[in-house]
């Protein structure tokens, strides 16, 4: 039997690696905010096919939508491909008394086709992007992508590739650069929703100053404030494995996901604390910054003029004398 249902309201296209995580945990505190159960649905990114995705991502997949739905409980889960509309809405179902519902695909932001797919949806919807200074989103994508196993390579071996691959898109290559074109992507958002039901944030505003924005996302989806915080903390600390060669071989042959799934929680905590070491640098070096802005300035430049905001935060001091060479 289908189930009654409402669908979303609102998304957060946030790009990856911007807090779209910590957001998420925030909205889902307000007492007329239901967010999705799977917090990436990725319903509306028709052009991007799931296996292309994040291995963080494969790494669950597939998930048994039937069985899932069919579970009173929902368990969270971070992300599922979720093709069908009946399916995709049978998640809201549990939303009817709930002013503002919603999903956080980060995905949606790099679609070509998911701004449209939600503006014939909901031409009413209302659409938060979640930007980060794309130098620093850029080596935490890759940061994550070392803890994982996906790249033994450095940063800068991973822009440099990236940049001379004229046909890097999501099946071939990791988009260091190319999930950092802020305005480019956005810009497809502002084709087909009116500038009022789009609202931009920036992820070092959210860190700095949560109750701030949370504010300003209260008055834009018309709700009662958030309620106070409680001490906030990282929804996504990283950590690099102390054994990289390993990690790599855990996850392409899948192993991690079949201890995840039989060892209990307790010793699981206890591996965790002992395989990974400590958090990685803040961010790129000068350099490394300098290279990937260099490669961005004229997206950045359009993305100012776009929104009417001064981006210069997001550009190094120049000259650096190595951002255009090839150090490794």
């Amino acid at each position: 039997m289908i189930e009654s249902t409402v669908g979303p309201n609102f998304f957060v296209v946030g790009a990856p690696k911007a807090g779209t995580t910590t957001l998420y945990r925030y909205l889902a505190g307000h007492p007329a905010v239901f967010v999705a159960p799977i917090k990436e649905p990725n319903h509306f990114c028709s052009d991007l096919h799931p296996h292309a995705a994040s291995s963080i991502l494969n790494d669950r997949l597939p998930l048994d939508i039937a069985a899932y739905l069919a579970d009173e409980e929902r368990r969270p889960v971070q992300a599922a491909w979720i093709e069908s509309r009946e399916d995709y809405l049978r998640l809201f179902g549990p939303a009817t008394n709930f002013a503002m519902r919603g999903e956080c695909s980060t995905s949606y932001l790099y679609s070509a086709t998911a701004a449209a797919g939600i503006a014939a949806f909901d031409p009413q919807a209302r659409v938060i992007a979640l930007l980060r200074d794309p130098a620093t989103r850029a080596y935490s994508h890759y940061q994550m992508d070392r803890r994982i196993g996906i790249t033994t390579r450095t940063f800068r071996e991973e822009i440099e590739r990236e940049f001379q691959d004229t046909r890097a898109c999501w099946s071939t290559s990791r988009l260091y650069l190319g999930l950092g074109r802020y305005a480019e992507q956005l810009g497809r958002y502002y084709q087909v929703f009116p500038g009022d039901r789009i609202l931009v944030l920036y992820s070092d505003e959210l860190l700095a100053a949560p109750e701030t924005v949370l504010a300003g996302i209260a008055t834009f989806l018309d709700l009662e404030p958030f309620p106070p915080l409680s001490a906030a903390e990282h929804a996504n600390p990283a950590a690099l494995p102390r054994f990289r060669r390993l990690n790599r071989i855990l996850h392409q042959t899948r192993i991690k996901r079949h201890l995840r799934a039989v060892l209990p929680g307790g010793l699981k905590s206890a591996i965790r604390s002992w395989y990974f070491r400590g958090h990685p640098e803040a961010g790129p070096t000068l350099e490394d910054r300098a290279r990937v802005i260099e490669i961005l300035r004229p997206d950045i430049d359009r993305l100012s003029e776009m929104l009417a905001r001064d981006l210069s935060a997001w550009i190094p001091p120049q000259p650096y004398p190595d951002a255009a060479g090839g150090r490794g």
